[in-house]
């Protein structure tokens, strides 16, 4: 299968974040409307690149979560690049409590990138400290 650049930046988003939203994925994609970035996810879905799943919050509130599935994770990575991670999206692992964290740290992520900050790690991928 031939990914487009678009899919293929995305797919690069997801493989360090392993899940997101359409907005923080609109933001990344720097689109200006949140249509072309459901376009996208639409694709992706349908391709089996991409997951999605609706989580209850505590609050009662609703919101769905767009992964990396395992196919995925294996278009993400360019035939001559190293394989960094095996994290795929598993809604399981999430709890409720922690989307709106995990979101906030995507977004400064993008803000980083944009101020030129290079070699960004997650805190998943630091391992445990003793």
């Amino acid at each position: 299968m031939k990914l487009s650049s678009i899919l293929c930046k995305a797919l690069k988003f997801l493989r360090v974040q392993t899940w997101t939203t359409v907005k923080v994925l609109q933001c990344y994609l720097q689109h200006q409307s949140p249509q072309a970035t459901h376009q996208i996810l639409k694709r992706m879905v349908d391709t089996n690149l991409v997951s999605v799943h609706v989580m209850n919050l505590p609050a009662g509130q609703k919101i769905r979560l767009f992964g990396i599935t395992e196919l995925g994770l294996a278009y993400a990575f360019d035939l001559n690049e190293m394989v960094t991670t095996n994290r795929y999206f598993e809604p399981s692992k999430i709890y409720p409590a922690t989307p709106q964290h995990e979101l906030d740290i995507q977004l400064l992520h993008i803000e980083a990138q944009k101020s030129g900050w290079e070699n960004w790690k997650n805190g998943h991928a630091l391992g445990k400290r003793l």
